[in-house]
């Protein structure tokens, strides 16, 4: 359900296409792959893919459902990448960073991707912006279909850096989900990835017109 709310064509031909013009290679790393669609997208435009997800269930909906000679998909945490090779691309899309609990967790991400980058590799990701903060300080609450099961979306802000999103199905027996994300500074951020020596460069778009939802960031390694 969660893929199909967030899901657009127009959306993913964007992801794609940025690592498409970043990258010389097409060794490719995707963390948090989820159901697999980005990483099978990747693949069918010609990317040799790696692709993990912390969630076994979500694995295994990717190899049944996404499968391609081009990807290999394994269930593992990104915060560890001992067990993987060097990449031209390491990509964390669709806020997945913005799960993580602290900016220490994010700084291991930060170096684990630099030590499996090749020369001139770049990791691309995205997060939210800090305004999200003060945007659902009043409840965010959306209602509506998702293929044909009623459902209703909240997000609240519970601290000063976290917010809390319940998506709540109304099938048969109601399912219930509440997941938090930390909201990170983006000085933060850049700080972080310079001090790893990555050269960054910071996007407010991948070619749409959303400006005040999130970062779309590169940092290249030397």
């Amino acid at each position: 359900y969660h893929h199909a709310l967030t899901f657009t064509h127009e959306g993913y031909a964007r992801y794609l296409q940025w690592p498409k013009d970043q990258t010389r290679g097409l060794c490719l790393l995707e963390c948090a792959c989820g159901t697999g669609y980005f990483s099978k997208l990747c693949a069918v435009n010609g990317f040799q893919v790696d692709a993990m997800d912390l969630d076994p269930n979500m694995i295994e909906h990717a190899e049944q459902n996404n499968n391609h000679q081009n990807v290999r998909y394994y269930c593992q945490d990104m915060l560890n990448l001992s067990d993987f090779g060097k990449y031209d691309a390491i990509v964390v899309f669709l806020d997945s960073l913005n799960y993580l609990e602290s900016m220490q967790q994010l700084a291991s991400l930060f170096k684990e991707a630099y030590q499996h980058l090749n020369p001139n590799g770049c990791l691309l990701f995205d997060v939210h912006q800090e305004l999200r903060i003060e945007e659902f300080q009043d409840e965010f609450i959306e209602e509506d279909f998702v293929l044909g099961v009623p459902y209703q979306w909240t997000i609240q802000t519970i601290d000063t850096n976290k917010i809390q999103h319940q998506l709540v199905f109304y099938e048969d027996i109601l399912k219930k989900h509440v997941f938090t994300q930390t909201i990170f500074s983006l000085q933060d951020i850049l700080k972080t990835l310079e001090e790893l020596n990555f050269h960054v460069d910071v996007q407010m778009n991948l070619g749409d017109s959303s400006t005040d939802e999130k970062y779309y960031i590169k940092a290249r390694k030397d």
